[in-house]
């Protein structure tokens, strides 16, 4: 990641290759972001649950993408009403 940064215009480079930069810096963000999401989620399911139970969990988490703040809560709060 800061790797990618880096390679991005500096201070005194273009506005409009910053904003491009700056937005492309966002999308892999959010990227990482759902995935240690899922990871830690999975994770726990396959430490505390049956084989099954973390199977379906997997499977169903697999394909979730695009999560909104909402769409987290809802997904933590699935699980227990606390984490909501």
């Amino acid at each position: 990641m800061d790797a990618t940064i880096a390679r991005g215009p500096g201070v005194g480079g273009e506005l409009e290759a910053q904003s491009d930069h700056a937005k492309y810096v966002c999308i892999l963000v959010t990227g990482f972001l759902e995935q240690a999401l899922v990871a830690i989620i999975v994770g726990l399911a396959e430490a505390r649950s049956a084989p099954e139970i973390s199977a379906y969990v997997d499977s169903t988490l697999r394909y979730w993408a695009n999560p909104t703040a909402e769409k987290i809560i809802q997904l933590l709060g699935s699980f227990k009403e606390d984490w909501r």
